[in-house]
């Protein structure tokens, strides 16, 4: 059954572990893409 999933990432060190934890879940998967394009938090 194809999974679809959105994830967001903010440039955090966790973020990036994160990913990577969830390419492990979906190991059957075709692709896993992610965008990053700074972050959205403003001082």
């Amino acid at each position: 059954m194809p999974v679809d999933a959105i994830v967001g990432y903010d440039g955090s060190p966790g973020a990036s572990v994160a990913i990577a934890a969830g390419a492990l879940l979906f190991p059957g998967a075709h692709g896993l893409d992610y965008l990053s394009v700074g972050s959205a938090v403003r001082e």
